[in-house]
């Protein structure tokens, strides 16, 4: 059965026009533009790792009208983040 957890998921890469790779996550709501969204510990990681090639694209408005931004570099930089959850060991 395959996996459908997108905390491991590993953001796409690509070209840009200039021919340099860049990373891409994709995150859609039905709703509107400022909507929380969720992000994994990785993917935040992957935007600090990889710098200005990692692009957050936010579909907004889905399917009914459809629109999108792109968030670039470091989320932490972009967006405010908080935790909400934890992994606990005993």
């Amino acid at each position: 059965m395959a996996s459908t957890s997108r905390a491991r998921a590993k953001p796409s890469p690509r070209l840009d026009d200039d021919g340099s790779e860049i990373f891409l996550e994709v995150k859609t709501t039905t709703s509107g533009r400022a909507t929380p969204f969720f992000v994994s510990s990785n993917e935040v990681s992957v935007s600090e790792e990889k710098g200005t090639a990692y692009r957050l694209v936010r579909v907004f408005g889905f399917p009914a009208q459809p629109r999108f931004f792109t968030l670039s570099g470091s989320l932490s930089d972009s967006v405010q983040l908080e935790a909400t959850s934890y992994r606990a060991r005993v």
